[in-house]
């Protein structure tokens, strides 16, 4: 299901004019000239690595339980303590940002958890996840996901989504200005 949902954010950042460098079960995968090689990466790391014009990142695409629920310290859709470790080198040693893809639901047509995706800068997903702590709740749900209306992304078809105006990331990487 997250092949899926990385899919998804790889069109949606090569939609905006990035190249996107993926890892496939712990293997990285490159297209050059039309060939696809595979390469052994380090343990945790981020999903995506993508570069454009300027400022390159990492994302990590996670997929909420049930459509509906995203447990961030679970084995099962969480942050594992391997991938932590890694968005940490990522940001202080490398200096470069990190974000935290999520997708919930499970369609895009569902009348009641119609699919729903945030993309959360590293910093900002720390303190939600310790606010989250702080009130013993092991998970993000859906409706109070929702309602994080900074980080919601609009869905525009053909497996992509996009980014609303004001989204963090546009500012970061120069995208659209």
């Amino acid at each position: 299901m997250a092949d899926r949902y990385q899919v998804e954010c790889v069109r949606t950042l090569k939609s905006m004019g990035f190249y996107t460098d993926h890892k496939d079960d712990g293997k990285i995968r490159r297209t050059v000239n039309g060939k696809v090689t595979f390469a052994q990466i380090e343990s945790g790391r981020a999903d995506l690595i993508f570069v454009g014009s300027g400022l390159g990142g990492a994302v990590e695409v996670k997929t909420a339980q049930e459509g509906r629920y995203f447990y961030y310290d679970s084995e099962k859709s969480g942050w594992k303590p391997e991938q932590r470790k890694w968005s940490e080198m990522w940001v202080n040693d490398f200096k470069n940002p990190y974000y935290l893809w999520i997708t919930y639901g499970l369609s895009v047509k569902d009348k009641k958890f119609p699919r729903m995706t945030l993309l959360v800068p590293r910093a900002k997903w720390m303190k939600i996840e310790d606010d989250l702590r702080q009130r013993e709740c092991p998970s993000l749900k859906y409706d109070e996901a929702r309602s994080m209306t900074e980080f919601v992304l609009e869905w525009a078809g053909d497996q992509r989504w996009k980014l609303p105006f004001g989204h963090e990331f546009l500012g970061v990487h120069n995208v659209g200005f």
